[in-house]
């Protein structure tokens, strides 16, 4: 299993395209996630919840966390009571209400926990209760802005880790489920953000804890997801062994988890050979077509795998591999989203976008790219979206990057968002596809 500290390999593996003064810290300094705004680099989850968890989830499973760690630690640290969390939150409220700003969700939420502790109120959630508090992240998750996600999540988390203290009647090995997605969404989350060294964190508290409830398949969803983010963001390096990892565990038995695998494989191979990428695209049919009902249903939260899922991982794959045919998917697959879906919506129109300017409508594939990214609120405007923007800005023609909208879209990728310009991370030598003498180029990821 792999158990490498993820941080060395993005410091590694990101370093020329991530100075060391604009990577993001990873010290939460008590500032509110506004539900429609991306967090700069000193607006992150306090440390102090990953003690919690931790610690939380090492008392109820001993045998997974067995490293020793030493004196001095910040995980064995003490964890800073409620009463910390709920001041901090007060004074956040009381901040903003002075401002004349909206009042920042998360810190309604952390007293709405701190009041139902009081109460009584929360001491007797059962655990089909936290089961469909994980479900209903997982169903935000595509729809919440990631920096509000992240808020809510905090609040949960320090509920799980109050319920974990003081429950013991609670069944440990469902908990420690609940604990590994909780885990898992703030990785992603996290991720979204930009902030890949707090979300490599949480990623292996995810893993350990997955492995710790028993519940294989939860395993492999945790190493292909992560696998899948990790390749969303450029760190090949970091996919291919998380995949290694899923094939020492898998048995080739229909799952998520392996269609996350097979995802990432199909958009991995699209970088490096078209017909390698039509072959992984075909597997990923040939499992699809396997999968459980109650997987390729679940269109709502992550841990679905539904056609529209299939279809997305398609148009991208072809995009990348320049098929001129792929069009009338990319006009499907737009058709599909509605305005709830937001990002989802605009990065398959930046597909299309990429699309376009790959087949030479230049001034077509701009506007459709630069209109989808205007659209999008700058609290949507994540790791993910961004990337995708880049791609399309790669393709471009030299010549073409002199036009203002080609200058609106890479302003747009980066505004607000705190984060290094994407669009520097897609080098224009490297994007070239074969054949075209440099007109028309794709990027190296997908």
């Amino acid at each position: 299993m792999f158990d490498m500290a993820e941080a060395e390999l993005f410091a590694a593996e990101d370093a020329p395209s991530m100075p060391p003064q604009s990577r993001p810290s990873a010290v939460f300094d008590g500032g509110s996630f506004p539900r429609d705004a991306v967090p700069t680099t000193q607006g992150r989850v306090d440390d102090a919840l990953v003690e919690s968890l931790f610690v939380a989830l090492a008392d109820s499973a001993p045998r997974v966390f067995d490293r020793k760690w030493p004196p001095g630690d910040r995980f064995i640290r003490k964890v800073p009571d409620g009463d910390d969390m709920e001041r901090r939150a007060v004074t956040q409220i009381l901040t903003t209400l002075t401002a004349g700003a909206a009042i920042p969700m998360d810190a309604l939420e952390i007293l709405r926990s701190g009041l139902g502790r009081v109460l009584g109120a929360t001491d007797d959630l059962a655990v089909e209760d936290w089961e469909r508090t994980a479900y209903d992240h997982a169903c935000a998750l595509r729809v919440m802005s990631p920096a509000a996600l992240i808020g809510y999540l905090s609040a949960d988390i320090a509920e799980l880790q109050h319920a974990l203290d003081r429950r013991p009647d609670l069944d440990r090995v469902r908990m420690r489920r609940v604990g590994a997605q909780f885990a898992a969404l703030m990785a992603m989350a996290l991720s979204e953000t930009g902030d890949f060294l707090t979300a490599s964190r949480w990623w292996r508290i995810a893993r350990r804890t997955a492995d710790a409830s028993g519940d294989r398949e939860l395993s492999i969803w945790t190493l292909g997801r992560q696998a899948l983010v990790a390749q969303t963001i450029g760190m090949s390096t970091l996919a291919l062994r998380l995949l290694r990892d899923v094939e020492q565990l898998t048995d080739d038995r229909p799952s998520c988890g392996l269609a996350e695998a097979l995802t990432t494989r199909a958009k991995i191979d699209g970088l490096q050979d078209a017909e390698s990428a039509r072959r992984a695209l075909d597997e990923l049919r040939d499992l699809f077509e396997r999968l459980p009902v109650d997987v390729t249903g679940e269109r709502a939260a992550i841990w679905g795998y539904p056609e529209e899922r299939l279809l997305s991982v398609r148009t991208g794959v072809l995009t990348a591999i320049g098929d001129a045919d792929v069009h009338d998917d990319l006009a499907s697959e737009i058709a599909r989203y509605g305005q709830v879906d937001q990002r989802s919506r605009v990065r398959a129109e930046l597909k299309m976008g990429w699309y376009l300017v790959n087949t030479g409508e230049v001034r077509d594939g701009l506007n459709a790219a630069g209109s989808a990214m205007a659209d999008l609120p700058a609290g949507h405007r994540t790791t993910a979206v961004t990337r995708m923007a880049a791609r399309v800005y790669a393709s471009l023609p030299a010549r073409a990057r002199t036009l203002p909208a080609a200058r609106e879209l890479r302003v747009l990728t980066t505004a607000v968002t705190g984060r290094p310009d994407p669009c520097r991370t897609v080098s224009p030598d490297d994007a070239r596809a074969p054949g075209t003498g440099g007109e028309v180029g794709r990027s190296r990821a997908v």
